[in-house]
């Protein structure tokens, strides 16, 4: 990885089954695993300057398949993704999930319905007298009742933009300023 991850590649995600933890956290039952081990790879997270995407949803995805005190537990996939990716898709999220089948709890990554930046794009700032206004917030009501179908995340998202677009357009309609 580390030696992919050298040189220019835009925006760069890796995920899956790394087989190891970042910290004793990330494990429950058997031995205790390596602090050096564990320090490798947190290196080698920081050498490729990636950062963990965190998750939602079950702790540990893997199992040992065995009960009781026997059992271990531990967080073996992942998704690491560099600034530039994290800046591309700043609402995607990682889900935990539960699969009978395996020994692995599949991860999912969700993008769709996220939006993304780009360079230049203006930040929407919201001014509070437009709070004075009734008109305000019937502008806003009529924003947040279209449905996009997006997820939950990708709803919210999509009805706070369009929240935005309809505000700037009403601002400008009606004091004539952006």
């Amino acid at each position: 990885m580390r030696t992919s991850s050298r040189g220019d590649h835009g925006s760069w995600l890796v995920m899956g089954d790394f087989n190891e933890i970042t910290s004793r956290v990330e494990k429950n039952g058997g031995k205790d695993r390596s602090e050096l081990q564990m320090e490798r790879f947190r290196r080698m997270i920081g050498d490729c300057a990636l950062l963990d995407l965190g998750y939602e949803g079950i702790k540990f995805t893997w199992w040992n398949s065995k009960e009781g005190v026997n059992a271990i537990h531990e967080r073996l996939d992942r998704a690491l993704a560099n600034n530039a990716w994290c800046r591309a898709f700043p609402y995607a999220k990682v889900f935990h999930t539960f699969a009978a089948y395996s020994d692995h709890n599949p991860i999912v990554l969700q993008t769709e319905g996220c939006v993304q930046k780009f360079k230049g794009q203006k930040h929407f700032r919201f001014e509070a007298v437009w709070t004075e206004s009734e008109e305000c917030g019937k502008v806003i009501e009529k924003a947040w009742q279209v449905h996009f179908g997006n997820g939950p995340i990708g709803e919210v998202v999509n009805k706070i933009s369009r929240c935005s677009d309809s505000l700037l357009r009403w601002n400008k309609a009606s004091f004539g300023t952006v």
